[in-house]
């Protein structure tokens, strides 16, 4: 057994914490984009501009003299109001299949936005959608009014969209349930307390960025037209967060939620913002649910916070247990960050070992990113109690993960989270090696700030698409017969 005397460790985390503000999931540098990811949600459509004289004929996708008429004055005002977007939505008649009236519809709406670029609109200021024979304006009984129905409307966006996350936290409300609530890195009562926030994402907004005020741009105060800004917390009972929870998981096509716990030195707000970033740029359908426990959110307090992640334990496995019997959902995504996979992993194990399949069933993933656990202990303890458990299991990990590099240094031990000749490989569980992928200084945050690994998490995620057929992603194979996956350089 290592031993060492108390000063000399202390002297050691003292030094070591003070390095490049250990494991911070602040962002720098972002790496090379990837192929792109399907379009994030659109900005928020509000006020309704229909433009008149601009209809098809049938089954037609041509726009005629009159209705380009009506679209250069259109991109007139357009050019004059350079902060305005829109959505332009495109309709059909009720005549023929709906699904190709869809397209058709969809067909009519890119015609017109392609009009409008050339007559000197940006493309990024204009979203589409197909809406088919949705919404009517006349009925579809005469062929005059069918062709009243086969038109295009637009509608203003706001220059943000906002993501709604579902949150359980037992951190310390510091406002004592009045007003705003304000948790803080104290611990609060030994339950889950429960809420939703509104986060605001800029309608230029750069894939893996989490945009904040900058003093180089001359920037003092937080703008939802070019900021991640938290708009709205709102604490709410248990009664109706799960009402509200599972009413958005009913709405959304995928009937999926995912649950993100944080890592060290994380804020109650930072934690909000990179939970919203996620949601938005995986074009997530379903509910992004928040799971915060009370990391102090300072550099020099990794002892505080290894402390707090074993004691939040038993409430995220509650808070997990009731998300699984109460959202409704049919598939939730569990995904860790660096510390946050101590508690995730542990209460995971505890939910396998106490619950029959099938009311853990809607566990589909266990994503731990850059995960700071003892990597023996990891293997030994952590693995058999996690894989194999129906849930597919997936580690990202970096030899280039300068974190966990400081982490092996307090420690004296390999991390789970690292890379290179000792990177952790088991039967039954996807090992996917980033040290190929750029992001921030310290090179630990790059589950969110790389666009290589957002698209992989996409094609996990969202599509649920074997290692073997993620284009970014090229095999490995060891001597001792066992097999991982790297990004390609």
């Amino acid at each position: 057994m290592r031993r060492r005397s108390a000063w000399s460790g202390r002297v050691k985390l003292a030094a070591l914490l003070s390095l490049a503000g250990l494991l911070s999931c602040s962002a720098f540098e972002k790496a090379p984009p990837p192929p792109p990811l399907p379009a994030p949600p659109a900005p928020i459509a509000k006020k309704k501009i229909v433009l008149r004289g601009v209809n098809f004929d049938f089954d037609k996708t041509t726009l005629d003299v009159d209705s380009k008429q009506v679209l250069d004055d259109t991109a007139r005002t357009l050019r004059d109001t350079p902060d305005l977007g829109l959505q332009i939505e495109g309709y059909t008649d009720s005549t023929g299949d709906p699904a190709h009236n869809a397209d058709l519809a969809k067909t009519r709406a890119k015609a017109v936005k392609r009009y409008l670029v050339e007559q000197g609109v940006e493309e990024d200021r204009l979203a589409t959608k197909g809406l088919g024979e949705a919404d009517p304006v006349a009925s579809n009984e005469s062929e005059e009014t069918r062709a009243q129905n086969r038109r295009v409307e637009l509608r203003v966006v706001e220059p943000f969209a906002v993501v709604r996350v579902f949150y359980g936290t037992d951190r310390r409300d510091e406002a004592k349930s009045e007003g705003v609530p304000i948790y803080g890195g104290d611990r609060g009562a030994s339950e889950v307390q429960y809420g939703v926030a509104d986060v605001s994402i800029p309608r230029d907004h750069q894939m893996g960025n989490i945009e904040r005020p900058s003093i180089w741009r001359f920037e003092v105060r937080e703008n939802p037209e070019k900021h991640v800004v938290i708009l709205k917390v709102e604490r709410e009972n248990e009664s109706a967060f799960f009402q509200g929870l599972s009413s958005r998981v009913a709405n959304s096509q995928s009937k999926s939620a995912f649950v993100f716990v944080h890592g060290y030195n994380v804020s109650f707000p930072d934690a909000l913002r990179r939970t919203a970033q996620l949601s938005y740029d995986l074009g997530f359908d379903g509910a992004p649910i928040l799971y915060s426990w009370p990391s102090k959110g300072a550099t020099l307090a990794y002892t505080w916070d290894e402390n707090n992640i074993d004691w939040t334990v038993p409430h995220l496995r509650t808070f997990l247990e009731q998300v699984a019997k109460r959202s409704g959902a049919s598939t939730v995504h569990l995904i860790a960050h660096s510390m946050g996979n101590r508690a995730l992993t542990r209460a995971f194990a505890e939910i396998v070992r106490d619950r029959p399949p099938s009311e853990r069933a809607m566990f589909k993933d266990l994503v731990l990113t850059a995960p700071d656990i003892d990597a023996d202990l990891f293997r030994s303890q952590i693995v058999p109690a996690i894989v194999g458990k129906n849930t597919r299991v997936t580690l990202y990990a970096s030899s280039r993960d300068k974190a966990l590099f400081l982490s092996h240094g307090i420690h004296e031990y390999s991390r789970a989270g690292d890379a290179g000749t000792g990177i952790v490989v088991v039967d039954g569980m996807d090992t996917i090696d980033a040290s190929a992928v750029d992001t921030d200084f310290l090179d630990h945050s790059y589950f969110g700030d790389s666009r290589s690994v957002i698209t992989d998490l996409f094609g996990l995620i969202t599509n649920q698409t074997e290692p073997a057929k993620r284009p970014g992603l090229m095999q490995v194979r060891r001597s001792d017969g066992l097999s991982y996956w790297a990004f390609r350089p």
